[in-house]
């Protein structure tokens, strides 16, 4: 009976940690796609009236992609 007990413990223990992770590379993503937007909106701020600075369009874009 102690070792049935054990398993669902260890099993619910994997099930905790395997959520946890998740949720950490949903965070991860939501804040690099975040900061591809914010990259975009500063860029659209400061620098697309001379369109200088160019390569911040590909690489925001890519980042909000991701």
């Amino acid at each position: 009976m102690g070792s049935d007990e054990e398993e669902r413990l260890e099993r619910k223990s994997k099930e905790l940690k395997k959520i946890v992770d998740t949720c950490i590379a949903c965070l991860w993503s939501f804040l690099v796609s975040l900061s591809g937007a914010l990259m975009l909106g500063w860029w659209g701020y400061e620098y697309h009236p001379t369109n200088s600075q160019l390569w911040l369009v590909p690489f925001g874009l890519i980042l909000f992609v991701l």
